[in-house]
């Protein structure tokens, strides 16, 4: 993924540096609130565009979560908690 997709991603959501991934899921949950297509028909392109920037960031953190070390992940991803779950080595 490139660096301009990815920023693209955080800016839609909102999200600033040091943001945990609770956080990360509260602004998009607002802004899919706000922008659902039941409440608001005519920004469905939005809604859209909200849930996509959402499904990016946790699909390219998932994936590089996977790839590399704990370490390396951690370095990346410094907002990610990965304090309740099991930590899935590079096999």
């Amino acid at each position: 993924m490139c660096y301009e997709t990815f920023q693209k991603a955080l800016d839609t959501l909102g999200v600033i540096g040091g943001m945990d991934k609770k956080e990360i899921r509260r602004c998009y949950l607002a802004l899919s609130k706000k922008y659902h297509p039941d409440v608001h028909a005519q920004e469905s392109g939005k809604f859209q565009e909200i849930h996509e920037a959402y499904t990016l960031l946790m699909d390219y953190a998932e994936n590089f979560r996977f790839r590399f070390s704990q370490q390396e992940f951690q370095e990346q991803f410094p907002f990610w908690d990965d304090s309740h779950s099991d930590w899935h080595t590079k096999i």
